[in-house]
């Protein structure tokens, strides 16, 4: 595990310009709308944090970010989890507002690792064009 606390500040999505060290590699993403207050979303990267922080550069109503790197998926969906859990109602992905708990990566069946959560994890098989050696392989 390479940490367990999201990068301390929050940056500006519209800011992002090209993937460098720990953008590179899977982990988790919270997207807040304001420089203060709670999360709104958390999501997960499973090869490239910037690639996936992209898609929200130019969203409406996400204007920051924070990351955590991770070295596997496997990590990234624990932290995900984790983080999810925590976050609680704030959350536009959350449970209050239609949203479903993170299921484990492709081709992984790992449980929620967060006490108490009942949640069932749901097996998808890994795509036959999954590119194993861009950070996103299988990796226990």
């Amino acid at each position: 595990m390479q940490g367990s606390k999201l990068s301390p500040m929050r940056l500006p999505l519209n800011k992002m310009v090209s993937a460098s060290g720990d953008l590179k590699s899977p982990g988790i993403f919270v997207l807040f709308t304001a420089n203060v207050g709670s999360p709104n979303f958390v999501g997960r990267a499973e090869a490239s944090l910037f690639e996936a922080l992209m898609a929200y550069r130019t969203h409406p109503s996400y204007k920051y970010y924070k990351v955590l790197p991770c070295k596997t998926r496997a990590e990234a969906y624990m932290w995900e989890c984790i983080y999810w859990h925590s976050s609680g109602e704030t959350l536009d992905n959350g449970v209050a507002k239609g949203g479903k708990h993170p299921e484990p990566p492709a081709g992984l069946t790992n449980p929620c690792p967060v006490p108490g959560c009942t949640h069932e994890p749901h097996f998808r098989p890994l795509p036959e064009s999954h590119n194993y050696s861009a950070g996103g392989g299988v990796s226990y």
